[in-house]
């Protein structure tokens, strides 16, 4: 029978609930497309899930994907008692919640009763300890032991063992030898001596046979040279003399063979160039010259040298470095035998190790997988009273704002906020930087309250993660997006008014510029004619006084049209002029607030997630309640700072614009039916004292008939 999983819709997106241990231990049963989310990275969760998502990781690819979070839930079957226990308030594991019935809980609560007292519940802390204490011990069950498990005497040759072999980790994260180890050691071993029974029976120098490697290609060019000279004596003849050192060592070994073909090494017949070089060949010899016979011996000996170096065994450096008492001592079989001791002594406790290793991923599966599968499966936890979801990363102050909505970022901010700018969210990604630690990093902070016009790029403030570090923060990169109806019903105003004052600043500019430049040149002119003894100019003449009285002449048309605007709106019925306010409001504002009103009705945070490496399946609705919970804006009662808890920090004002704009309207409306003459109610009580101008309505019966307004005394008296 398939579970009946109940569903609800949150911030206009249906989710799944998750409300009880069956919903969770039937989550297989959840077809994928109602997951919130398809897979998610590990990297850049919060402290509260990264924990968990290491647990659900199970191919440790740095991704949880739904396979493995159904894997998970498996594995919890056999070993929970129940799935109830995941939505408890307290903290920690109890005895009763492990399925001690089970072949898989049986060890669990066994090792549950060693760690923790009658009646006690198992915290993270005090698991955390106990394992890390387990571990650390000689025996844990790894089947890895250090080098000193035999005992002193054999500690040298356990780390000879660990130095040829590289050893093993053992979960302590100390090198030791594993039984792999010993194998290898002891075939090496046999190596080595095969390897060392095998050495050529000269006894050649180091020296010696790289002298013969780098003086063979010029031995033996002189040996075949020699052969010629003794074929065709005239073939030595004629042979320029060396005149620099490159000449030098260009030219023969020695200038000419002996009467039997031999090198000379004696009488300064070699090669000064080549003297150093032959130094130890010279001293092998023991002889004034070198035959061809003695050489092709010594050549031979060092090319056995050289094959027998060249099949030198892996870790013979090593083995050769080390006391002949320690190799004889690893040969022995008691050696391997106590180390095999020891490992099989520290392999018995496998499965003690594998029941903390067990309970320690039950332990924190309980402890936070529901919290997980509230930003998997759905997002609850992204709403309150829930602690947060997984991917908020701290709390960004920026602006007389608290934004608690940040994203953690792996990319450049621009090509992040190619993908995240569909979110229809304003979006602010910041530079962290903490000088003391050289550490940094970037967020995206989502603003969802408030106003963008005060956000800019290379405005800094302070974020705080989730640790309570404290990050230098400069705003990077700006992408703009209303975020509130009160924004977009002063937006349009706003903009005429900075319209309004460029213009008027543009004009005024201008004038003053003017007159400054002309007053200013008519100082200099009287300056000059002073000092040449002329009579100055009368001040204030010319190009200055008609800039004054240009200026004159601009204020009193804006005087002239404020009294006229004053005179219009006195001369003019109170319902009209309430009627054209609202009416210049309608008109301006409202379009505004519709469009605004569409985006925010729009905005999903799931762009931003995708963006970021999620793989989110659902939208994920942000409403104006949840706008005003994570950006949280500077709230004052007089000059009173009002700490209020953060849900009850909401403002009405958007609320009472909207109020106050139906109510004109149906003010408005009223007074033009109830009091207008020209409306349809009151077209047949102004038939003795029509108002209307073209034409003045009367009564006959039940219906009002038009009469010409000539034909009344009152249309008389008018004209």
């Amino acid at each position: 029978m398939i579970h009946a999983f109940t569903f609800s819709t949150v911030a206009r997106t249906v989710q799944v609930r998750l409300r009880s241990g069956e919903d969770v231990a039937h989550l297989a049963e959840l077809p994928k497309p109602y997951w919130l989310t398809l897979s998610c990275p590990v990297k850049g969760l919060g402290p509260r899930g990264r924990a968990v998502a290491e647990a659900l990781d199970t191919d440790h690819d740095g991704r949880v994907r739904v396979a493995e979070v159904l894997a998970a839930i498996a594995w919890l079957k056999p070993r929970l008692a129940s799935f109830d226990c995941l939505f408890a308030a307290e903290a920690g594991l109890a005895l009763s919640e492990i399925a001690a019935n089970t072949p898989e809980g049986a060890p669990l609560a066994e090792l549950f009763g060693t760690l923790v007292a009658a009646g006690e519940r198992l915290a993270p802390e005090a698991m955390e300890t106990a394992f890390a204490g387990f571990k650390a011990a000689a025996e844990n069950g790894d089947g890895v032991v250090p080098p000193e498990a035999a005992g002193s005497k054999f500690a040298p040759v356990g780390e000879a063992v660990v130095a040829v072999t590289g050893g093993t980790a053992g979960v302590d994260g100390k090198q030791g030898l594993s039984a792999e180890n010993l194998t290898a050691f002891a075939a090496a071993l046999e190596a080595y001596k095969a390897w060392r029974a095998a050495q050529p029976v000269a006894a050649l120098s180091p020296e010696l046979a790289a002298a013969v490697t780098a003086m063979r290609a010029p031995i033996e060019a002189f040996f075949a040279a020699a052969k010629l000279v003794r074929y065709n004596p005239a073939a030595a003849e004629g042979r320029p003399s060396p005149k620099s050192t490159a000449e030098l060592a260009e030219a023969p070994l020695a200038l000419e063979p002996t009467a039997e073909g031999a090198l000379p090494l004696e009488g300064g017949r070699l090669n000064p160039f080549y003297a150093a070089q032959m130094a130890p060949i010279v001293a092998w010899a023991q002889a004034p010259e070198l035959t061809e016979t003695a050489w092709q011996q010594l050549a031979a000996e060092v090319a056995s040298l050289e094959a027998w170096q060249a099949a030198k065994p892996a870790g013979a450096d090593i083995l050769a470095a080390l006391d002949e008492q320690v190799l004889a001592l690893a040969a022995e079989p008691a050696v391997a035998e106590a180390f095999t001791q020891a490992i099989t002594a520290d392999a018995k406790r496998a499965p003690l190790a594998a029941a903390y290793g067990d309970l320690c991923r039950l332990l924190t599966l309980r402890t936070g997988l529901l919290g997980f599968l509230r930003n998997f499966v759905n997002t609850e936890a992204l709403y309150p009273p829930q602690p947060g979801a997984l991917y908020q990363v701290g709390t960004l102050y920026l602006d007389g704002r608290a934004c608690s909505l940040c994203f953690p970022i792996d990319q450049a901010a621009a090509a992040h906020a190619a993908q995240a700018k569909t979110s229809q969210c304003c979006l602010a990604y910041c530079a962290l930087s903490r000088p003391a630690t050289g550490e940094k990093r970037t967020i995206c902070a989502v603003f969802t309250a408030g106003s963008a016009a005060s956000l800019a790029v290379g405005r800094n403030g302070i974020f705080y993660d989730l640790e309570g570090r404290d990050w230098e923060a400069t705003l990077t990169t700006l992408e703009a997006n209303p975020m509130s109806l009160t924004e977009a019903f002063f937006t349009p105003w706003r903009k005429v008014a900075d319209a309004f004052a460029g213009a008027i600043r543009k004009t005024f500019a201008g004038k003053h510029e003017a007159t400054t430049a002309a007053l200013t040149a008519k100082a200099e002119s009287a300056g000059k004619a002073a000092a040449e003894g002329a009579k100055p100019a009368a001040p204030g003449g010319g190009a200055a006084m008609a800039s004054v009285a240009t200026l004159g002449i601009a204020l009193s048309f804006a005087a002239t049209a404020v009294t006229g605007l004053m005179a219009a709106l006195t001369s003019t019925p109170l319902w009209k002029t309430a009627l054209v306010v609202v009416g210049l409001i309608l008109v301006v504002s409202v379009p505004s607030v519709i469009l605004t009103w569409l985006k925010l009705r729009a905005r999903d945070l799931a762009p931003i997630l995708n963006a970021s490496g999620w793989a989110v399946n659902r939208r994920i609705g942000l409403t104006a309640a949840l706008g005003r919970y994570y950006t949280q804006k500077a709230c004052y009662v007089g000059k009173r700072f009002i700490p209020a808890p953060p849900m009850t920090r909401v403002s009405h004002k958007t609320l009472w614009i909207v109020l106050t704009i139906l109510a004109a309207v149906a003010l408005t409306a009223a007074g033009w039916w109830f009091f207008c003459p020209c409306s349809p109610r009151q077209r047949c009580a102004a038939a003795e004292a029509p108002t209307c101008a073209a034409e003045a309505p009367t009564c006959e019966g039940d219906a009002c008939v038009a009469i010409p307004m000539e034909a009344t005394d009152n249309g008389k008296q008018a004209e």
